[in-house]
């Protein structure tokens, strides 16, 4: 069924595009770490309130709560973690362009040990899309670099435990197939994950604005958890190594909302390479 599983997956980058220019929003009043604390909070706590609508109590007894509860670990908890660190420390380009491998560690352990099929079409347009975010995000200009090489293992982590996250909710649907409880243990063990995070950290937080940014916090968690519950449902109805390559249209879709709804940004020579090579990538994917 690789239709239901595209249009689940162009959905979830939809969604993440406009979540970009959510979070900008949110964050004009708190620090990224407790943004997404607050973000994860709100999403758990819609998907508890729907739980009984969607839930069968009895699944909390599967061997696959522990999968959904290994990917609330890494997304969005660790993943968000290991990104803020990143920007922090190699920059926003840096971060984006590795980020833009993501796709290759899901691809690997699907075709590996869940015997998916990537042949050389599929792989061909793989690669144009990871070179055309490699271009706009590297290329277009010089890209100073004041920090150790070590540090590039920050955001190649982090797109590698998000890479895995698919795989394992794959593994985890063959017992309870369903994308909602998934999501569900996901972002309740994220929300843990996190509070221990602020708790542990040294540096004291900005304290939200109680009327403006704790409302765009709970809005960018709830977009960020149906984005999340679409990229579930897009696995469960078909290949990790379709839906995570999809993924990478998100930047797309968050130029889109920048140009024409919000009005931010002014699409050029770079922004149009970048869709190119991620809409001419898709298709080669999607029509391997």
């Amino acid at each position: 069924m690789i239709l239901p599983s595209v249009l689940f997956a162009l959905s979830a980058a939809m969604v993440f595009g406009l979540n970009m220019h959510v979070q900008n929003k949110a964050l004009d009043d708190t620090d990224q770490l407790t943004g997404a604390f607050l973000s994860v909070l709100a999403m758990a706590a819609a998907f508890w309130a729907l739980s009984p609508l969607f839930v069968d109590f009895s699944w909390f007894r599967s061997q696959a709560v522990w999968l959904f509860a290994a990917s609330g670990i890494v997304v969005p908890a660790l993943g968000q973690v290991l990104q803020i660190a990143s920007i922090r420390i190699v920059g926003p380009s840096i971060s984006a362009a590795i980020n833009g491998f993501l796709p290759v560690f899901a691809v690997l352990p699907a075709v590996l040990f869940l015997g998916e099929a990537f042949g050389a079409q599929a792989t061909l347009g793989l690669a144009i899309m990871i070179g055309g975010v490699l271009y706009t995000t590297l290329f277009k200009g010089r890209i100073k670099r004041g920090w150790p090489l070590w540090a590039l293992l920050i955001p190649l982590t982090a797109a590698l435990v998000r890479g895995l996250s698919p795989v394992a909710n794959k593994v985890g649907y063959a017992e309870v197939n369903s994308p909602f409880f998934a999501t569900l243990i996901m972002s309740t063990v994220s929300t843990f994950v996190l509070a221990l995070v602020l708790a542990l950290r040294r540096t004291p937080a900005r304290k939200p604005d109680s009327r403006k940014g704790t409302f765009w916090f709970a809005v960018s968690g709830l977009l960020n958890g149906f984005g999340i519950l679409c990229v579930n449902l897009a696995v469960s109805y078909g290949d990790v190594s379709i839906v995570t390559p999809l993924m990478m249209a998100s930047p797309v879709f968050a130029l889109a909302f920048g140009a024409f709804v919000f009005k931010r940004e002014v699409i050029g020579v770079n922004h149009v390479i970048l869709v190119a090579a991620i809409v001419a990538g898709s298709v080669m994917i999607v029509m391997r």
